[in-house]
């Protein structure tokens, strides 16, 4: 949000109240991502461990691993969720896999350049 020009020169008052409508909004975003992440940790620390899979429940079992291996490797980071999905899509790719499983999860953080390996 620029101030509008009076006479050439910009006013101190436009100034400052511009400065504080982008904090506002700031804030929103912020305060909104907060609550999301607050969510997912809440979300995440109240699952259940995973049993062993059962013939049934294979799929599942696979699931929730692969989810908790995300939620590990990201720590609710959402720009780090979107890098590791796409190199997950891309390890599904090359080595024609349909399934996204801890190991594939894996195989894609060791892919990415995001700092030491926990």
């Amino acid at each position: 949000m620029v101030p509008k020009k009076r006479t050439g020169r910009f006013v101190l008052k436009d100034l400052v109240r511009a400065r504080n409508a982008r904090r506002r909004e700031l804030r929103a975003g912020i305060t909104e991502r907060s609550k999301l992440v607050e969510l997912l940790i809440g979300v995440h620390a109240d699952a259940p461990t995973p049993l062993p899979p059962s013939e049934e429940e294979s799929s599942d079992y696979t699931d929730a691993e692969a989810l908790i291996t995300v939620a590990r490797i990201t720590g609710g980071n959402f720009r780090l969720v979107q890098r590791l999905f796409a190199q997950i899509a891309r390890v599904l790719e090359i080595n024609r896999v349909r399934t996204i499983t801890k190991e594939v999860v894996e195989t894609a953080r060791e892919n990415l350049v995001i700092g030491s390996v926990a």
